[in-house]
C-alpha cells in the first residue's frame, strides 16, 4: 500500500510539472523519439553542427522550448527513473534515442555534461560556440562546480583550456578547434571562391553589441563598455572623414529590436556608417569583417573569430582581458583599459600596418585564444569528432 502511495505521488509531482511547463508556454508530443545515430542537443545551432556531422541519421532533441515527449513509453520509464533515482526525463528519451553520439551548440548546459556521467556509453561532445568568459556579469559558464564531466569539449584555443582548468572543470577530453561556426564561413567562402561581389570596401567595422539593457539609465558595465568605444569611434572620426565605416549589427530587420539598434548607433554616429543588418543565414557579419581594413569589437566572439582569419582586430574590453594580461601583453590587437588617446593611437596604427606584418607579429598571442591558419578548418573538426577523414561526395564540385 506504501509503494502505491508512494507511485500515486510521484504520478501527482509528475502532472504538477506537467502543467507548471504548459503555464509557461511549453508544448507536449506524443511522438516516440526515433532512433538514430546522432543526437543534437538543442535546435538552436543544429544548423552548424548539420554543417559538419555528415550523419544519414540525425535526431533534434528540443531542449529549450522544446515540446515535452508523454509517449506513454516514455512517461513510464522517467517516473520509473524518479522512483529509482536511477534516470531523467531527458536520460530516457537519449536511451531510447540509442545514439552513437550526443552533440551540443550549448557548451554549457549543466545538464547536458550531468548526462554525460549517467550515460557513459555514449559520446557526449559539447562545441564551444562564444567567448568564455566567466568573469562576465551577463554571461558565465554555468556548468556548475568544480566537477569532472565524461563529455569531451572541443573549445577555441589553449586560453580556454586554461580557463576550464582555473575553475576545476574536467572532462574526458579537452580539443583545441577554433570556432565552428567560422569554419562553416570558411568552408562556404572557399567553396565559392570567396567573392565579395556585393560587400563594400571599408576601412573600419565595428562589430555591434547592442543590447536594449543600453537603453536602461543604468546599463551594465559590458555594455557601458561597449557605449564608450561607439564615442570613441565619433570622437576618432570628426578629424577624419575620409574613413569608411560600416556596423555589422546583431539584429535582423525583423527582428523586434532593429529599429532601437539603428538609433542607439544613430544618435553616436549620426547617419556616418553603412548598417549591416544581421542575416537569415548568420554570415552577413562574417562577410562584412572580411571586406574590413580592421575589425573593431569589444569582446565579441566574432572579434576574436576575425583575428584568427587573420583581420587586422582591435579588442578593447579591459574586462574580458584582466586576467590575461601575460598572454595578450605587448599584442598591438587590443586595449585593456582605452582611453580616447590609446584608441586613437592604436586605430590609426592598425590602418597604416600591413596585414602581413600584422598576422606575424601577432601570430603567438592571438592562436593562444582562438586555434586559426588551418585552410580546412571544417574538415579537421570533422575528424575530430568523428575520429576519422571527412569523405568527399564524388558528386560535389568541392
Amino acid at each position: 500500500m506504501m509503494i502505491l502511495d508512494g507511485v500515486s505521488r510521484l504520478i501527482l509531482v509528475f502532472a504538477s510539472r506537467l502543467r507548471a511547463l504548459q503555464a509557461r508556454g511549453l508544448t507536449f508530443s506524443w511522438k516516440l523519439p526515433s532512433k538514430a545515430e546522432v543526437l543534437i542537443w538543442d535546435s538552436v545551432g543544429s544548423g552548424w553542427l548539420l554543417e559538419v556531422l555528415g550523419s544519414p541519421s540525425v535526431e533534434i532533441l528540443r531542449v529549450r522550448n522544446h515540446p515535452i515527449c508523454l509517449h506513454p513509453k516514455i512517461v513510464a520509464e522517467s517516473i520509473l527513473g524518479m522512483i529509482t533515482r536511477t534516470d531523467t526525463h531527458y536520460g530516457v528519451i537519449i536511451r531510447n534515442v540509442a545514439p552513437k553520439i550526443v552533440i551540443t551548440f550549448i557548451h554549457n548546459d549543466l545538464r547536458f555534461h550531468r548526462l554525460s556521467n549517467q550515460i557513459p556509453k555514449v559520446r557526449f561532445v559539447a562545441i564551444q560556440n562564444g567567448v568564455l568568459n566567466p568573469a562576465s556579469t551577463d554571461r558565465g559558464l554555468n556548468i556548475g562546480a568544480p566537477a569532472n564531466y565524461n563529455s569531451e569539449f572541443l573549445c577555441w584555443g589553449q586560453r580556454d583550456t586554461d580557463t576550464l582548468r582555473t575553475l576545476g572543470l574536467s572532462f574526458k577530453a579537452v580539443t583545441a578547434v577554433g570556432s565552428l561556426k567560422d569554419a562553416v564561413f570558411i568552408s562556404r567562402e572557399k567553396s565559392t571562391g570567396g567573392s565579395t561581389v556585393g560587400n563594400p570596401k571599408l576601412d573600419v567595422v565595428l562589430i555591434s553589441q547592442f543590447r536594449m539593457e543600453l537603453l536602461l539609465p543604468n546599463p551594465e558595465e559590458v555594455l557601458r563598455e561597449y557605449e564608450q568605444i561607439v564615442t570613441f569611434l565619433q570622437n576618432f572620426l570628426t578629424s577624419r572623414d575620409h574613413v569608411r565605416i560600416g556596423i555589422a549589427l546583431i539584429t535582423g530587420t525583423m527582428d523586434a529590436n532593429h529599429v532601437e539598434e539603428l538609433r542607439f548607433h544613430q544618435r553616436i554616429l549620426g547617419d556616418l556608417p553603412l548598417m549591416v543588418p544581421g542575416s537569415e543565414d548568420g554570415l552577413a557579419s562574417y562577410r562584412l569583417t572580411q571586406g574590413a581594413e580592421v575589425v573593431l569589437s569589444a569582446s565579441s566572439a566574432l572579434g576574436l573569430e576575425s583575428l584568427g582569419r587573420g583581420r587586422k582586430t582591435l579588442m578593447t574590453s579591459g574586462q574580458f582581458f584582466e586576467t590575461n594580461l601575460t598572454t595578450a601583453g605587448g599584442a598591438n590587437w587590443w586595449l585593456g583599459k582605452p582611453t580616447q588617446e590609446s584608441f586613437d593611437a592604436q586605430l590609426e596604427a592598425l590602418l597604416s600596418i600591413g596585414r602581413e606584418d600584422f598576422v606575424r607579429a601577432n601570430a603567438s598571442s592571438s592562436s593562444y585564444f582562438i586555434r586559426s591558419n588551418n585552410p580546412e578548418p571544417l574538415a579537421e573538426i570533422f575528424k575530430t569528432i568523428w575520429g576519422h577523414p571527412q569523405q568527399k561526395n564524388p558528386d560535389q564540385n568541392h
